[in-house]
Order: structure tokens, then sequence, then C-alpha cells
């Protein structure tokens, strides 16, 4: 049908503005702006005194052991079986 026209609600924002494409066009529509509002002043708080921080002693680590690798045994191959020779 020629002359017919699908409107789409869906859109995306980004960069404050709003994209909505249609008709093989982008629209852009800006979000407008607002005053800043205004940001609270930080108050003086308490701040707490440091306490002592018991240490503790070191354990000693333990020095692990080597541990004995076994060699790997070879294991047999068979023989070669022998080839015609070419003529």
């Amino acid at each position: 049908m020629a002359g017919t026209h699908y409107y789409s609600t869906t859109g995306i924002a980004a960069r404050g503005r709003i994209y909505v494409a249609g008709d093989n066009k982008v629209y852009a529509f800006e979000v407008p702006t607002s005053s800043p509002t205004p940001t609270a002043t930080p108050t003086a708080t308490a701040t707490p005194t440091p306490t002592a921080t018991p240490t503790s002693t070191p354990t000693p680590t333990v020095t692990p052991t080597p541990t004995p690798r076994s060699t790997p045994t070879p294991r047999p191959h068979p023989a070669p079986q022998p080839r015609p020779t070419p003529r």
C-alpha cells in the first residue's frame, strides 16, 4: 500500500537527546536543561580518635621438602616392518 506510514514509539536516549527513527530519517529531540540543583554543603563531623591496634607475632613458616620424582620407564617400540623395494 503506497502512502502508508508506520509509526514507531521506540527511541534511544543518549548525549542529552532522544533519538527516534522513521521514514528513513533520524529525528533528535533535545532534552531541556533545568537549573542546577543546589548541592548540600558538608557539615563538620566528629573525627574518631585512633585506637591502638594489637600487633600479632609472625608464625614460623614451614619449608617444604622436595618430593622425589621417579624416572619414567622406557616403553618398548615394535620393530619396523620390512618394505618391498621399488623396481
